[in-house]
């Protein structure tokens, strides 16, 4: 599978969602290996960017699951970095995202300060306010027939989806995320596997 996304890690902002060991972090391990580790922050809920990747250690943050934490960290990130990508592993690990309003300043306007975000999510459930301001949404194997009826509903500029997309077989060792479709805003199209 080739996909050419152009995803600028220092200004755009990609949700990517799949369900439990899909390969949602060896995806993002994948668009890292062009980046300088220097370039990255990771806020590394349970320690999977950790164990798959470990020459990014240093650039592991691990905080608490509470909204404050999310909030401080997020905020001490906008006032000291520039030209970075933000990782955010398990983003509905840390409650509501929809009333986050730091996690929406960064989504929205990190670009203007030169940071990227990829927040990773099992589920879309309480993200509207992210999707609508996404520029690249990656759906990822087993979704729930509701988790595309939520995003169909709620990503406003994204055609309508067919909830029928050809499924990637499955390799046993888990190390591919099996893309099943993926949009962006810069061509206004679904990319189809």
């Amino acid at each position: 599978m080739t996909l050419k996304l152009n995803f600028k890690y220092n200004y755009d902002f990609m949700l990517l969602f799949g369900r439990k060991h899909s390969g949602k972090t060896y995806f993002t391990s994948y668009l890292l290996q062009r980046l300088n580790p220097n370039q990255v922050i990771i806020i590394d809920t349970n320690g999977d960017f950790q164990k798959a990747n470990p020459q990014l250690a240093n650039r592991c943050i691990r905080i608490p699951y509470t909204q404050q934490a999310l909030i401080d960290i997020i905020q001490k990130i906008r006032e000291n970095y520039t030209n970075m990508l933000i990782i955010i592993d398990d983003i509905d690990a840390y409650g509501l995202a929809n009333q986050n309003e730091a996690l929406q300043g960064l989504a929205i306007n990190g670009r203007h300060k030169g940071l990227g975000l990829i927040a990773i999510a099992r589920r879309p459930i309480n993200m509207n306010l992210l999707l609508n301001n996404a520029d690249f949404v990656l759906l990822g194997y087993g979704l729930k027939l509701k988790d595309w009826q939520y995003i169909d509903d709620n990503y406003r500029d994204i055609p309508n989806i067919e909830l029928n997309y050809k499924m990637i077989n499955k390799d046993e060792d888990n190390h591919y995320f099996y893309l099943i479709s993926a949009y962006s805003k810069y061509t206004n199209q679904i990319v189809r596997v």
